[in-house]
């Protein structure tokens, strides 16, 4: 059971009253996205929601709050993604004001320090320094490249001259734009009085006005051809193999069966792929499929394998026949018996908490 109240504000808060153990944890979500960000500025979301906590505020700077923090055995993050951005808090029950306040000064006043923006810039060129060391990874990027098109959002990727390009204006501005109470909710959970903790929340971010810029729609996702795309790795004995398509949103009719049949097709280790392309023709170490399964876009399908380089096309022709079974032919009972109710086994993990 939960309680769900919406504030003047705008602001949206579940709670779920806890009392085993004296502990409170906030998750926020916000509506602010990478995909908000200008093409020319990639890298611009993902530093703003790592510096509004590391940079801390007009009251507090991030050491301090880095001190307050490991003194109190408090948690607060913020972050920014692809398709949300968020904020986490955990602190134990009597210092649930102080933690209370403290993320919301992070929230709606964040400093931006030159200092912890410098920091950030390096964290993401040590990151790109270090993308194409693994070729999964390459495999990935350039497979949402193929499937939705190079500048579609969900694959567009941070260079060196976009992350250089941003300033600390440019978060401030981000920040301004997209951060308001009514782009938010809060789901509490934990030792309180739900009463109290609305009040606490109604006063601790009073005063924070709510956005005046529509969100923007979601971009398009242009049909694509069939094609080959090649990564060519020399320093690499193996083959990579990504084979896949644009997949679908968790609200789309066939989410359940969609879910199932990739299960049945490459999701673990008692798949059809597993057996057939590992274990009875012994072309690959690894070799799976992801269902294609998003939420705010459809996700990427893709069936995959991992094999000598020598053995490419006859793995890939292996993977793509499994693939093509699974349209042409029936599931056996025992397949879908056993796969439904693998699915049902692994839900249970979904709900054996509050949180």
């Amino acid at each position: 059971a939960y309680e769900r109240v919406e504030l003047a504000n705008g602001m949206i808060i579940y709670l779920a009253e806890d009392h085993e153990f004296p502990l409170v944890e906030l998750s926020a979500s916000i509506a602010v996205r990478s995909i908000y960000e200008p093409e020319e500025k990639i890298g611009l979301a993902s530093m703003t929601g790592t510096v509004m906590r590391t940079g801390g505020t007009e009251k507090n700077d991030g050491d301090a709050i880095d001190e307050l923090l490991e003194s109190r055995g408090m948690t607060v993050e913020t972050f920014i993604g692809q398709s949300s951005g968020g904020a986490y808090l955990s602190v134990m029950k009597e210092d649930t004001k102080m933690g209370m306040e403290l993320l919301a000064d992070i929230l709606m006043n964040p400093a931006f320090a030159e200092d912890k923006i410098k920091l950030a810039k390096e964290q993401q060129k040590a990151a790109i320094s270090r993308r194409n060391d693994d070729p999964m990874t390459i495999a990935r990027r350039e497979a949402m490249k193929a499937v939705f098109g190079p500048d579609h959002p969900s694959a567009r990727h941070t260079e060196y001259a976009t992350i250089a390009s941003v300033s600390r204006q440019d978060m401030i501005d981000f920040h301004d734009t997209w951060f308001h109470p009514d782009r938010m909710y809060l789901v509490v959970i934990g030792d309180f009085n739900s009463q109290e903790m609305v009040n606490l929340i109604e006063t601790t971010f009073a005063g924070w006005e709510k956005a005046t810029t529509p969100l923007p729609a979601d971009p398009e996702i242009p049909a694509f051809p069939r094609t080959v795309n090649i990564v060519d790795k020399d320093d690499l004995t193996q083959s990579t193999i990504f084979m896949g398509h644009k997949g679908i949103r968790a609200d789309n009719p066939n989410y359940a069966g969609v879910m199932v049949g990739n299960r049945i097709l490459g999701g673990g280790f008692a798949t059809r792929l597993f057996n057939e392309v590992r274990s009875r023709q012994g072309l690959a170490y690894s070799v799976g499929s992801s269902p294609g399964t998003g939420f705010r876009y459809p996700g990427l399908f893709v069936a995959f394998t991992m094999t000598k380089s020598e053995t490419s096309e006859k793995a890939a022709s292996a993977v793509l026949a499994e693939s093509e079974n699974m349209i042409t032919e029936e599931v056996t009972d025992d397949e879908l018996e056993r796969d439904k109710v693998g699915i049902l086994n692994s839900e249970v993990f979904s709900y054996d908490t509050k949180r």
